[in-house]
């Protein structure tokens, strides 16, 4: 499946799915399958967060090294 498009929230064709899960929407993508000759929309959401624990700091720390 071919990515067509990867749009923020807030972008132009993505209002109706900014409204429905607000700060939760990270992008919307538009794809399409070659093979059924379909076109898909999927999101991706944020679905958990929490603060980062010191192992994670720390792993990110030695990331940006």
């Amino acid at each position: 499946m071919d990515v067509i498009k990867t749009l923020r929230p807030g972008d132009s064709g993505t209002k109706k799915l900014t409204k429905r899960y607000g700060d939760k929407l990270v992008c919307v993508r538009y794809r399409k399958d070659q093979v059924t000759q379909r076109r898909y929309t999927t999101i991706e959401l944020i679905v958990d967060e929490g603060p980062i624990g010191a192992a994670e700091r720390d792993e990110i720390a030695d990331e940006t090294l």
